[in-house]
């Protein structure tokens, strides 16, 4: 029988083999690692009362400045395009 057959069988004599023990001590192992390292460096899943008002504000804050921008840029257009030009004069005699 081949390596691959024998990491087929999952049982032998009512207990796991060699191979499938220590895939699922990696896994429990990999998830306890990935586990802590998610925690450290995303925000907890559950904020304090202070932390939720900042980040309401942040979020009011960042949609105040979405919505000026556009509005900013039209007004920068249409004083570019309405002002008269500068030191071009048309002299008729």
């Amino acid at each position: 029988m081949s390596i691959y057959h024998l990491s087929l069988i999952q049982c032998v004599n009512g207990r796991r083999s060699i191979r499938n023990r220590q895939k699922a001590r990696r896994r429990r192992r990999n998830a306890r690692r990935k586990g802590r390292r998610y925690q450290s460096l995303h925000q907890p899943l559950f904020l304090g009362q202070n932390q939720m008002q900042h980040a309401q504000q942040r979020h009011l804050q960042n949609v105040d400045a979405q919505k000026t921008a556009p509005l900013m840029v039209t007004l920068l257009i249409s004083m570019i395009f309405s002002a008269q030009p500068m030191g071009y004069h048309v002299v008729t005699t």
